[in-house]
C-alpha cells in the first residue's frame, strides 16, 4: 500500500515519471499512443490504488473471520452458560 501511494505522488508531482509510465505502457498495449495513456496515467494509478485497498480490506475482513472463529470455539470448549438455580 505504501508503494502505490508513493507511485501515486510520484506520477502527480513529476511529469518526467508521468512520460516514463506512459511510453512503458505504449509499447506493451500498441493500441493507444502515448500521449493519450500519458492523460490516463493519474487516473490508472487512483484505479490502482483502490484496488490495492479493497483487496487489503477483503483480506483483513477474512483474516478477522476466521480468528474470530477460532476464539469463540476456545471459549466454547472452557466455559459454558448455565441457569444459576440458587
Amino acid at each position: 500500500m505504501p508503494a502505490v501511494i508513493a507511485a501515486m505522488i510520484v506520477v502527480a508531482l513529476s511529469p518526467h515519471a508521468k512520460d516514463v509510465i506512459a511510453e512503458w505502457l505504449a509499447s506493451a498495449i500498441r493500441i493507444v499512443d502515448a500521449e493519450t495513456i500519458k492523460r490516463l496515467v493519474p487516473s490508472l494509478m487512483f484505479l490502482i490504488f483502490v484496488l490495492v485497498s479493497e483487496k487489503f480490506g477483503i483480506s483483513l475482513i477474512a483474516s478477522t473471520r476466521s480468528w474470530r472463529s477460532v476464539i469463540i470455539r476456545g471459549l466454547e470448549e472452557d466455559y459454558s452458560i448455565a441457569p444459576d438455580l440458587t
